[in-house]
Order: structure tokens, then sequence, then C-alpha cells
């Protein structure tokens, strides 16, 4: 954390010199990657900017959820804003194909395809929707946990499942047969200690940082979607910036996507480390086969003609990236 609390004040140093202002937002905390990431980039426009160019970190969700965030890019509210890529699935479905389960089958094979045409595609998708993608930042295997002992996937059937409020995310839900629970990330903590929801899954980033394992001990380690965050700039106030800005702040949002990766790695072993000395009960996943047989409908459901040739180039680069 030294480096970002040290990228933080220098940036504030040059803030007197700053003549364009910028605020980027994202619902996490402090301690997460992501924001970790975006002083980085912050401290990285400061300097190439020679102070000119002003990025304030606005993190703790005091802009609202990433939905809410998402509107206030759209109207220019605010300039930068670091969203998990579903939230995008409706107005660009090629993002799709990128929340699909196990389609990764390892980080090594999600970076592959980011930093090849895959994510150059997505890039310009997004573009079409209003918004400009700067880049993709690590959002962390995800895994499932519950109050429970569980490894097959009928064991979740008929428990009340929290996942993100997207198309896909209940394609999941329904095909493993779990009850559908959509909850803000910020109160699913409480919905799992009071008995509202039974079970959730999310990366270990947020199973640490929010607290679910205190209520939910028992975490598989499923890795069933590596979907990265997508790093996004208000369509309308890009098009008020010069090319010498645009440049600037595309160098140093690419500087914070490898430090984010960086950070991600960091903060999971940290994590899990923590996690295990709070008694949570780490679960390896000998049933993939079934996990992966259950969730199968959401292939069939989601793969159209207009993901069809991303999918095609994801599989053709897992050979590339072992």
């Amino acid at each position: 954390m030294n480096e970002v609390y040290e990228s933080q004040s220098y940036a504030q140093s040059l803030t007197n010199k700053a003549r364009l202002n910028l605020r980027v937002s994202d619902a996490l905390t402090e301690r997460f990657p992501s924001v970790q990431a975006l002083h980085v980039m912050a401290n990285e426009v400061a300097e190439l900017s020679n102070g000119e160019i002003q990025l304030t970190v606005i993190a703790n969700g005091e802009q609202g959820e990433e939905h809410e965030t998402l509107k206030k890019l759209a109207t220019g509210e605010l300039a930068m804003t670091r969203v998990n890529l579903a939230q995008l699935n409706d107005p660009c479905p090629k993002t799709l194909v990128m929340n699909l389960p196990f389609i990764f089958d390892s980080k090594a094979h999600l970076h592959a395809c980011l930093d090849s045409q895959v994510g150059q595609t997505l890039l310009q998708a997004i573009n079409e929707t209003g918004f400009v993608g700067l880049g993709f930042y690590e959002s962390g295997e995800r895994h499932f946990y519950t109050d429970r002992q569980f490894n097959h996937p009928d064991d979740l059937k008929d428990v009340q499942l929290r996942v993100p409020n997207s198309a896909i995310w209940h394609a999941i839900a329904n095909a493993l047969e779990a009850k559908m629970i959509l909850a803000d990330i910020q109160n699913v903590g409480i919905a799992l200690r009071r008995g509202g929801i039974d079970a959730a899954e999310n990366n270990l980033f947020t199973y640490l940082g929010l607290e679910h394992y205190q209520s939910s001990p028992y975490c598989l380690l499923t890795q069933h979607v590596m979907a990265p965050d997508v790093l996004l700039f208000s369509g309308a106030l890009w098009q008020q910036l010069n090319n010498q800005d645009k440049n600037i702040i595309q160098q140093a949002a690419q500087k914070s996507v490898m430090a984010s990766r960086e950070f991600a790695e960091q903060f999971t072993a940290s994590a899990k480390k923590q996690l295990i000395q709070q008694g949570v009960h780490f679960i390896e996943n000998t049933e993939q086969s079934a996990w992966i047989e259950a969730l199968q409908p959401v292939y069939q459901a989601f793969i159209g003609e207009e993901q069809q040739p991303l999918y095609q180039q994801i599989l053709a680069l897992k050979n590339a990236a072992v």
C-alpha cells in the first residue's frame, strides 16, 4: 500500500497546476486492487502531464453502485469509472463471452486473450456504446461460498444464491437450479448474516474485504468465472479532450492495467492466508467436470452469431497460453 499512498501524495502535490480535473469512481474500498491501480493511474497522469491533468479517485461507493456510476458516466458527471464487465453485457453483447463459466482455464489464458486481438475487439465494441474503453483490470477468479460443506453443483439446488444482476448470471443460477437472489454487493454481507442469502460467489478480494467469510466459512475453489473489470471513460467528455490529453490518459491507463494484475496477485495470496487464519475452509474442486456439464445450458443460451468469432479465438488461445 505504500506505493499507493506515495502516488496519491505526488498527484495531489501538483493539484494547483491542473487545468483539467477529472473524477474517477470505484464502488470498492481503498484496499482493493482496482482502487490501488486507479491511484497508480492518477500518479502517472499527473507526471506525464506535468500536473496539468488531475485525476481524483473516489472510492468506497461514494458515487453509488456500479450501475449508478455508469449513469453518471453517460451524463459526464463522472469522467471515469471501473466496473465489472458484466455491467456491459446488455448494451454490448460481445462482452457476454468473457463471463461464460469455465471459458478460461488459467489466468495466463485470460491475459493472453486480453492482450491479443480479443481484447482490442472488445474495447472497440465497448466504444460503440457511448463509453470509451481504456483497458481491463484484474478482477480475480470467482468461487462459490456458503455456511456448509459442499462440492458438487447439486449442493446448490434450491439454495438461495446471490448472483450479479445480469442475464448471464441469471442463467448460471437457473442452470444450477438455485433460488436466485439479486442484491447490491454492499448488502450481501448483511443478508448472509441474517439468512436472507444462503450462498454467494465472488473473488477472494470481496470475500475477505467485505467480510463475507464470517457467515460463509466454506469456500469452494471453482474459479468458474475470471471475467475482468473494465476501465471506462465518459464518451461525452472524451470528445472534448485534445489528442495529447487522450494519449496521456491512454498511456497511464495501460500502466494501471499492469499494476492491477500485480496488485491482484499480491492481494489474492495475502487474502488466502488471512482467510485461513480466520478459520475459512477452502475446498478443492474435485468435481470440475460436473460443474462444467451443469453449466452447459449457459453456453447454449449465450453463444450466438455475434459471440461465435470471439469464442473461437478464445478457445484457440488456450494452447498458446500454456
